[in-house]
């Protein structure tokens, strides 16, 4: 059965409102409004991307809300740990992250794949892929948008997860099959190496924080492809 398309926009003071209030959109949202070609009387959904979902009747003046719900966070929480990747690629690892339902993404400047000058064009990076994770929002009707971080080095990010359970995606020595772990009961910390992997001593410095290896099966798999992977798997345990 066709299911009745649901458009959604962003109200990030959506907490404070109640069924019956009428909210306006920002200009970009109205822009977006007639670009999809809303009709009057359509039923819409709004998102504050903090936990509260709303549906409301869309008129060019203004929405009128007729249901309004608070979401909590997942009992699984994921905080997904990338070594930076050269090119377009990390858009896309950004994308896949927050579609798959990881809660914090960060960034990590490693050894092998950190290229000179990485750092000064970080900012604008980090405001594309927090507007990324913005956008799965809209598009996935996630209740709470996924925490784009500030990417830090290796040891600085190692330090950062030092109370999580970390799991490192790694063809190594002793590594087991990521599907065999059991389901988690803290905060878990995904580690994934860029292109060129983590280097022997991130490798050996994981090891010692008491980290977990886990492979995601027999073949080297490209780091975008490994994120998808290991994350599909982690929300299934």
């Amino acid at each position: 059965m066709y299911k009745e398309r649901m458009v959604r926009f962003i109200c990030p003071t959506l907490a404070a409102q109640k069924v019956g209030d009428s909210i306006t959109l920002s200009p970009e949202d109205a822009r977006h409004a007639k670009v999809l070609r809303v009709r009057e009387g359509e039923n819409v959904e709004l998102l504050n991307m903090a936990g509260v979902k709303a549906e409301g009747i869309y008129s060019k003046a203004g929405i009128v809300l007729n249901k309004l719900q608070k979401i909590p966070r997942g009992e699984k929480s994921i905080r997904l740990c990338v070594g930076l990747t050269q090119g377009g690629t990390f858009d896309q690892i950004v994308r896949q992250a927050a579609e798959l339902g990881c809660e914090n993404f960060l960034p990590v400047l490693s050894q092998k794949a950190s290229p000179i000058g990485e750092a000064k064009r970080l900012e604008g990076k980090l405001a594309r892929w927090r507007k990324i994770s913005e956008e799965v929002c809209k598009q996935s009707g996630r209740a709470w948008k996924m925490e784009v971080e500030q990417a830090l080095d290796f040891p600085e990010a190692l330090k950062k997860c030092a109370t999580a359970l970390n799991i490192v995606a790694a063809l190594v020595e002793d590594s087991r099959p990521l599907s065999h772990l059991k389901s988690p009961s803290q905060e878990v910390t995904l580690w994934v190496g860029p292109e060129g992997d983590f280097s022997d001593e991130e490798y050996r410095e994981l090891k010692k924080s008491g980290a977990q290896f886990a492979t995601l099966g027999e073949n080297i798999l490209r780091t975008e492809t490994a994120v998808v992977v290991a994350l599909a798997i982690l929300k299934s345990l």
